[in-house]
């Protein structure tokens, strides 16, 4: 597991100290130049030996230091002191939209390209994310995950800031560039390309319908020529959690109670954002009610409350490392099974109403005596 030099748990503890963070101006410098430097060191070490790459990493740390400001300006001129040549410091941006605003004068020139970028996608995977410098430095914001979670988690950032320059820019392009499928579906991708069984619509597509031809459509602005009809439009996305929208389902029940509520992002200047996800407390995470207080009863954990924590998926840790998942998972536990162990009873389930089954298994009077 990769440890931080300079996005560090300490340094965004002590920029929270001084009140909510807007997220372009004081998170992502140091994660930028986090991950500057280890595709600067790997870069280093490839070509010079290791005894080169430590040397950069100390008079990296020292030019940051040093510098105040452009953490990652004086991470990539210590890099150039120590030897890196015909490199540009990392652009996220550029590479998430490596096509960036470009147009496209035909499906099959788009695809050729789209190619020629995955295989050479694939040749930077074989590198591997240790010793490959772009692997391992993308590698690296996953190892992060922690730290950012540090700088977001219950109001980190001002409301503004979380909803536009956290959720709705970097978001989407850490997840372009950290997530996706494994090299074999890559090579099966391009095998069904270039037997032309799958076509690409390009970027930015657009569905719709045309009802005069009783079929759905899909095209791209940036391609010429790709609109295309379609017989069947399955949509796999997965949407985002939000409380607001639950609609005849136990969440919705719970909600509806006063038992679950949205997690609004408060500013001091009394901006608001209300994100969708459940409002919880602090470890172990039980839900705050309507009435401001926590309901003991129950626990809320992992995408639920995302948002108001942030990738709170389960299985998103290494496997054999006993990840920040895993730990919240524990704690729950130990809070439910202390209560169980003590005779307190501090877990009730106050406010919830149970069928004939579940309070034989849990012994608790259904008050209402409601199925």
């Amino acid at each position: 597991m990769y440890r931080p030099r300079l996005f560090t748990r300490e340094r965004i503890r002590a920029l929270r100290r001084r009140g909510p963070l807007d997220f372009r101006a004081d998170v992502m410098p140091w994660l930028l130049a986090e991950v500057e430097l280890v595709r600067c060191a790997t870069t280093l070490h490839r070509a010079y030996g290791p005894d080169i790459a430590e040397r950069f990493r100390h008079e990296a740390q020292e030019a940051v230091r040093a510098a105040g400001a452009d953490p990652q300006g004086a991470v990539f001129g210590a890099a150039v002191r120590c030897g890196l040549r015909g490199m540009r410091p990392v652009d996220l941006q550029e590479w998430a939209r490596p096509f960036g605003e470009r147009r496209f004068p035909s499906p099959r020139a788009y695809e050729e390209e789209l190619a020629a970028l995955l295989r050479r996608d694939l040749e930077l995977a074989a590198e591997g994310n240790a010793e490959g410098p772009v692997k391992a430095c993308l590698d690296t914001i996953r190892d992060v995950r922690g730290v950012l979670r540090c700088a977001v988690d219950f109001s980190g950032l001002a409301p503004d800031s979380h909803r536009a320059d956290f959720l709705g820019d970097f978001v989407p392009m850490v997840s372009r560039l950290t997530t996706g499928p494994p090299m074999v579906r890559l090579r099966q991708l391009l095998a069904l390309l270039d037997a032309g069984l799958l076509r690409i619509t390009g970027p930015d597509a657009r569905f719709g319908a045309d009802p005069a031809a009783g079929r759905f459509c899909v095209e791209s602005p940036r391609v010429a020529g790709s609109r295309t009809a379609l017989d069947v439009l399955i949509d796999a996305r997965i949407p985002d959690p939000d409380l607001r929208r639950a609609h005849g389902d136990l969440t919705a029940r719970l909600r509806d109670q006063g038992l679950l509520t949205p997690y609004v992002n408060r500013g001091p200047d009394g901006t608001e954002f209300v994100t969708g996800g459940v409002a919880v407390t602090g470890s172990p995470f039980h839900p705050v009610r309507a009435d401001g207080r926590a309901e003991t009863g129950m626990y809320v954990l992992g995408i639920p409350s995302e948002f108001s924590r942030w990738f709170t998926q389960v299985g998103s840790g290494r496997p054999g490392v006993w990840g920040e998942f895993t730990a919240d998972a524990d704690a729950i536990a130990e809070d439910a099974l202390s209560g169980a162990h003590d005779g307190t009873g501090r877990g009730a389930l106050s406010g919830v109403v149970l069928g004939d089954r579940w309070r034989a298994a849990l012994g608790t009077p259904d008050e209402e005596g409601e199925r």
